[in-house]
């Protein structure tokens, strides 16, 4: 219920900003430098359209420390769920 809430928050957030929510989540995941690709899998050539919209969505500062202040950097969104195989890091802006 949290994650569902934590996606509302930010679909507003986006939508005040001009940009879809999936361009968003591309982008953002993107702008993290422990990632090096997104693998990503559109049925559809609009699905495709909007995936590449993603490359042209700057991630700001502030984008940054807004989705931080509903997530703890290198957390899941739903607390506790973390895999004790693989160390929290948090993020590594561009």
């Amino acid at each position: 219920m949290e994650s569902l809430r934590i996606a509302q928050r930010v679909q507003a957030y986006v939508q005040d900003k001009g940009v879809g929510i999936v361009e968003f989540a591309i982008a953002w995941v993107l702008n993290n430098q422990a990632v090096t690709s997104a693998i990503v899998g559109p049925r559809t050539e609009q699905q495709w359209d909007g995936y590449t919209k993603a490359l042209t969505v700057d991630i700001t500062a502030e984008d940054e420390a807004f989705i931080d202040s509903l997530v703890t950097p290198g957390h899941a969104s739903t607390p506790g769920f973390n895999d004790v195989q693989h160390f929290v890091s948090g993020r590594l802006t561009r």
